[in-house]
């Protein structure tokens, strides 16, 4: 994380940590609201580096993305919500981990198919 003078990395922090902990933000989809969710979480925890001292509210809010990204069947946002709760130390959800496993499947089969070598997704 880039280190600022004085108070201001605190602020930012502090500003960070109530957008994300506001759940009824992420209560709806919105691709771009939780890109920046998920980016928070990366950055606060100086990517895995650090534990990022999220609320409840923010992990609750972390898990309405999932949820959602899930049913419109979002591969990408599905997967950074995951690598998010992993970095909190939650376990993603169950539903979500077997589809991102099924669509992992698929891309390693077209990859063979079209001689592109192979291609490795690890988020747990």
């Amino acid at each position: 994380m880039r280190r600022c003078i004085g108070g201001e990395e605190t602020n930012l922090q502090a500003r960070w940590h109530r957008i994300i902990n506001h759940s009824a933000i992420f209560a709806l989809l919105n691709s771009k609201a939780v890109y920046v969710l998920t980016h928070i979480v990366f950055y606060l925890s100086e990517f895995r580096r650090s534990d990022p001292k999220i609320s409840a509210d923010a992990v609750q809010s972390l898990i309405f993305c999932g949820i959602l990204a899930h049913f419109d069947q979002n591969a990408d946002l599905l997967t950074e919500v995951c690598i998010a709760l992993r970095i909190q130390t939650r376990c993603p959800h169950k539903h979500g981990r077997i589809w991102l496993k099924r669509m992992r499947m698929c891309l390693r089969s077209f990859h063979r198919m079209r001689g592109l070598g192979t291609i490795t997704m690890n988020i747990w």
